[in-house]
């Protein structure tokens, strides 16, 4: 009982932290995403190098100081969201992001279970 109230707790703050305030909280949306990806992505769409000397919010200069620190492969396919609005390629990343989770729970679940 204690265990599926618990379970229910960190369900609904999940949900809440992941789902409800990015989407409807613009301010706390992921930096990283935003400044990392699709910056990147616009970037290479306007003939700048994506590994060019950083101008963002998302460098860090203990590590590197490039607006990207992902292989191209990471820019090339984040190309589609830098035409989108900011606000629709968020929410769409975060449902996207939260199935991925969900695969990998049921995925964690079943294989669990299958080898009992």
């Amino acid at each position: 009982m204690i265990l599926a109230l618990a379970g229910t707790a960190i369900g609904v703050q999940y949900a809440w932290q992941t789902l409800v305030v990015p989407a409807f909280y613009p301010g706390t949306r992921p930096v990283d995403f935003f400044e990392d990806y699709v910056g990147s992505a616009q970037l290479m769409m306007s003939g700048i190098d994506p590994y060019s000397a950083c101008q963002t919010r998302a460098c860090w200069a203990d590590l590197a100081n490039t607006a990207s620190v992902y292989p191209p492969l990471v820019t090339w396919l984040s190309l589609p969201l830098a035409h989108l609005d900011r606000t629709i390629s968020g929410d769409a990343a975060l449902v996207v992001m939260q199935i991925c989770v969900a695969i990998f729970a049921l995925y964690s679940c079943i294989g669990t279970a299958g080898s009992r």
